[in-house]
């Protein structure tokens, strides 16, 4: 019976049994002793991930063989311990050879030693007895640190200092203290907790050069990885304006010329507001530039450029300019007649160069309706210039005249351009059923080429003149009358009455 026991390795549990062998077949206590790894059975610790975050796990697996090499018999039971966190369960039992448990950390940081046991069971590699797995802090393998602003302005502000704290694998570690420390400012937290990115942030506060230094962990395990930024106070670049030609002309452009330096340790220059002294202003981008500006008004004007920063700091210079009069070109515009909508608008344009000044060398005219200018050229005295309004209403018709020197004349005229209509009357002889329609255009004086009578009974009449007469049958009705204006350019306008008889 003992060989018959041997064969299904039940020899193993005898041990911790008490009694012979009958009684330990007959107790019913036998069946809960754990069965145990034989003598010369060798244990490999194994893992799925020997670094973890402070609160990760992995898998731990125990792998039994027996001396002839053969896994241990299914259902061994292997104790697994650890110095750092826990591991569950702690007895596993064996299928085809191995144990699996799951190591748990629970937010300490250091190195986990697991251990397994089982009966006369000896680690496979006795120089390493145990599977060590890295946890929070002590997994740490470099933390960079970035500033964000990496300069404050002159006067001081913040800076979100960030610290990315990764393993030797380059994996971000989650839930890790990471303690902050400044050479000057104040720091709104001292310690922060990494996020799912690896990424801790605190924001500084200063007004001087500050070197912040980030350590991984807390208590005994900072200061084990560091790492460093520099944040630094802007130092500003500087500006220089100048105005050619000087004295200026009023009437001509002024060229202001900005050049800006940048300082090789200071925020880049953003912007540039150049006051012109008149209360005009403009904005430039961050670079030099070179810009015109033309005076209305002699006299005397300081022109001021100030260049900001990224950061909002600025630097500025001033140049004074003198400004002399300059003679001016002559203009007049007027237009002729009673403008009407499709028809020609002849306007008098009349231009004459300044006395003692230079020739003309460009005159245009803007009809203010949307149409394109019309060049008339380097063109002096009195001239017709035909234009047509497709639309009434109201314009404003500009001349503008410049000579060789860029001095300029302008002047203007508004005018009302009228809509072209027609209006129908009639007198009718009720004896003979006759009637005479006159049709009547506004604005009067437009040009007609043809008015066309349709008379309601079925008959249409062209004629040149306004008026016509028609004699319609001697049957009681009412009739409908529409005349049509055409004007020599196409232009159309129609008027309608009724006319009945008797």
């Amino acid at each position: 019976m003992l060989s018959i026991l041997a064969g299904h390795r039940l020899y193993k549990a005898l041990p911790a049994c008490v009694g012979t062998l009958v009684m330990v077949l007959a107790a019913s206590g036998c069946d809960k002793v754990p069965l145990l790894a034989p003598t010369g059975t060798t244990i490999t610790l194994g893992t799925s991930n020997t670094i973890v975050q402070a609160n990760g796990t992995a898998q731990v697996t125990a792998t039994m063989l027996e001396s002839s090499g053969t896994p241990v018999q299914n259902g061994t039971t292997v104790t697994f311990s650890t110095n750092l966190g826990r591991i569950a369960p702690q007895d596993a039992r064996t299928v085809n050879g191995v144990a699996t448990a799951q190591f748990q950390a629970t937010g300490s940081s250091g190195v986990a030693e697991i251990r397994a046991a089982s009966g006369g069971a000896k680690p496979a590699d006795t120089a390493n007895p145990t599977l060590k797995i890295t946890v929070g802090a002590a997994a740490a393998g470099r933390i960079s640190v970035s500033a964000t602003p990496n300069t404050v302005p002159l006067t001081g502000g913040t800076s979100t200092i960030s610290a990315t704290v990764t393993d030797t694998a380059g994996s971000a570690l989650r839930d890790l203290a990471v303690t902050f420390t400044t050479t000057a400012g104040t720091l709104t937290t001292a310690v922060a907790t990494t996020d799912a990115s690896g990424i801790a942030t605190t924001t500084l506060t200063t007004n001087r050069e500050a070197t912040v230094t980030a350590s991984a962990g807390a208590g005994a395990t900072a200061g084990t990885n560091t790492g460093t930024v520099v944040v630094k106070v802007n130092t500003v670049g500087t500006v220089a304006v100048t105005a050619t030609p000087s004295p200026g002309v009023v009437g001509l452009p002024t060229s202001i010329s900005v050049t800006l330096t940048a300082s090789a340790t200071g925020s880049p220059f953003q912007r540039t507001v150049i006051d012109f002294g008149d209360g005009v202003s403009r904005t430039e981008g961050g670079t030099s530039t070179t810009v015109p500006h033309t005076y209305t008004r002699a006299g005397t004007y300081v022109i001021r450029a100030t260049a900001f920063d990224q950061l909002g700091d600025s630097t500025s210079s001033t140049v004074s300019l003198i400004v002399a009069s300059a003679p001016r070109p002559t203009v007049s515009i007027s237009a002729t007649g009673n403008p009407t909508a499709g028809q020609v608008t002849t306007f008098n344009v009349n231009v004459t160069a300044a006395a003692g000044g230079a020739a003309i060398e460009d005159v245009s005219v803007n009809f203010g309706d949307g149409s394109p200018v019309v060049g008339l050229g380097a063109s002096t005295g009195n001239q017709q210039v035909p234009h047509t309004y497709q639309t009434a209403g109201e314009y404003r018709a500009t001349v503008d005249a410049k000579d060789v020197n860029g001095a300029t004349g302008s002047a203007s005229t508004l005018i009302t351009v009228q809509a072209f209509t027609v209006a129908l009357a009639y007198t009718k002889n009720i004896p003979t059923f006759t009637a005479t329609f006159t049709a009547t255009v506004n604005p009067p004086g437009t040009s007609i080429s043809t008015y066309f009578w349709d008379f309601g009974d079925g008959s249409t009449q062209p004629t040149f003149n306004n008026s016509v007469s028609h004699t319609y049958p001697s049957v009681p009705a009412t009739y409908t009358v529409i005349v049509t204006a055409t004007t020599p350019n196409g232009r159309t306008a129609s008027a309608t009455t009724t006319v009945t008889f008797p």
